[in-house]
């Protein structure tokens, strides 16, 4: 059918192939990157969560080993200092008037260490 001489007569209110496909290729490129951005916050959450979980295993094993050096000797009251250039913590000496265990004579000091 042709109108008034003009060419074929077009439908209105269409969408041509070409606008259609135009639109599929946009869609498609923004619907992967889209699926990156997501499957690189995954791959990076999976790797924080295995981070915390052996930051979690290293915290029980630390915590276990400072319970077990703690009730291994009987610590005497010494203030545990720290200041900008030096720092102060207890340490067993070995000394004439100490006390003994386990066979082992031992005593509580202080021990200075500069920087």
């Amino acid at each position: 059918m042709t109108g008034k001489g003009k060419g074929p007569i077009r439908a209105s209110g269409g969408f041509t192939l070409i606008e259609l496909l135009v639109v599929l290729s946009i869609l498609g490129i923004l619907l992967t990157v889209i699926a990156s951005v997501f499957s690189g916050g995954i791959s990076v959450w999976h790797t924080v969560r295995k981070m915390d979980a052996r930051r979690k295993s290293g915290l029980l094993f630390l915590e276990g080993f400072e319970r077990d050096l703690r009730n291994a000797f009987h610590w005497y009251a010494i203030d545990f200092e720290c200041e900008e250039s030096k720092l102060k913590f207890a340490r067993l000496a070995r000394g004439t008037d100490s006390e003994t265990t386990n066979g082992i004579p031992y005593n509580a000091a202080a021990t200075d260490v500069e920087s």
